[in-house]
């Protein structure tokens, strides 16, 4: 969260392997510049065999705060150039101070939640769906630093379950993201103190997550690892004293 709001890999989202095209064409450097001043460019040799992650090998030190375009263009064993690529990012040196969420692209929900630098966010935690009816929803996040650069809003979609006769006591769940593609998480709310376990189920009824037990008087966050799950639909089952409420979810 410190320093450079790190877009770069929205600047550059890709890594080239050399060889690109065939055995007799390899990638052996590239240029970059920035701000399309092309006689600042700087040029750099390239192994035949290497993974090249643009992240940690384009240097914007020298740069001030604030937008700068970006240009990169590749040469290969016969000294022909690619077409070159620019991209816009942000420059920063300062801590992110704040987060906004607003829910269904409706602003007027907005909330703000101050934030430290070194702070891990977890939007389970962070957000406060307690006015949110049943069903589908998205939150909309972005985060501003201490010299007033905001972040581009990001939306995704999730689910709440609210007045779940059959676990009595147990408020809402949420889960997120919804789909998912590596970890679901999930948020439960209760008013009294509440024994729960609960597990996931893929479309035939196959419990394909172990038990996992959870008491909770307030609210409680869990994190599910769906990374080896196939894509398709499942359903997290929660198991209460007195019932079980089963909330379909996607894998992608």
């Amino acid at each position: 969260m410190r320093n450079f709001k790190h877009l770069w890999r929205a600047l550059f989202a890709l890594v080239l392997i050399a060889p690109l095209v065939s055995r007799s064409q390899t990638i052996n450097s590239y240029r970059y510049w920035f701000d399309d001043i092309a006689t600042g460019a700087t040029t750099v040799a390239v192994p035949v065999v290497q993974d090249l992650t643009l992240n940690a090998n384009i240097d914007a030190s020298m740069l001030g705060k604030g937008y700068h375009l970006a240009t990169l263009q590749f040469k290969d064993n016969y000294e022909h150039w690619g077409a070159p690529v620019t991209r816009t990012f942000v420059l920063t040196a300062a801590d992110l101070i704040a987060r906004e969420y607003w829910f269904d692209d409706d602003v007027s929900t907005l909330q703000t939640v101050s934030v430290s630098a070194t702070q891990v966010l977890n939007v389970t935690t962070l957000i406060d769906a307690s006015l949110l009816g049943d069903g589908p929803h998205t939150i909309t996040l972005r985060s501003t630093d201490a010299i007033g650069n905001w972040s581009v809003p990001l939306t995704q979609a999730f689910d709440v379950t609210v007045g779940i006769a059959e676990i009595p006591g147990l408020e809402h769940v949420v889960l997120m993201p919804d789909p998912a593609d590596d970890q679901l998480q999930l948020r439960f709310d209760a008013r009294t103190a509440v024994d729960l376990t609960y597990d996931v189920i893929d479309a035939s009824g196959r419990s394909v997550r172990s038990l996992e037990r959870v008491t909770i008087s307030a609210s409680a966050f869990r994190a599910i690892d769906v990374s080896n799950f196939a894509p398709g639909v499942y359903q997290l089952r929660v198991i209460g004293r007195n019932g079980v409420k089963c909330m379909p979810f996607i894998k992608r």
